[in-house]
């Protein structure tokens, strides 16, 4: 997920930085809107697809997980 945050966050800047012309052109005749603006909203749009992702993992496989890593040491501690 990192990886992929990463490639996301940094390509765009990349863009940005490498290819205003790109970032600059109009989706369509006519229309305010850019390719940049689209990907920057797209961006956002990612990250939080991949946030309910972590979070859905993190509370079903990583919580059980835990939970038995704090029972081994309180039986350990005993």
């Amino acid at each position: 997920m990192m990886g992929i945050l990463s490639v996301l966050f940094y390509g765009f800047v990349l863009l940005v930085a490498f290819a205003p012309e790109f970032i600059a052109t109009r989706l369509s005749e006519g229309s305010n809107l850019t390719w940049g603006i689209l990907l920057g909203f797209l961006q956002f749009v990612v990250y939080i697809i991949l946030t309910f992702i972590y979070v859905r993992r993190a509370n079903g496989e990583l919580d059980a997980i835990n939970a038995e890593v704090v029972a081994a040491a309180w039986k350990e501690e005993r």
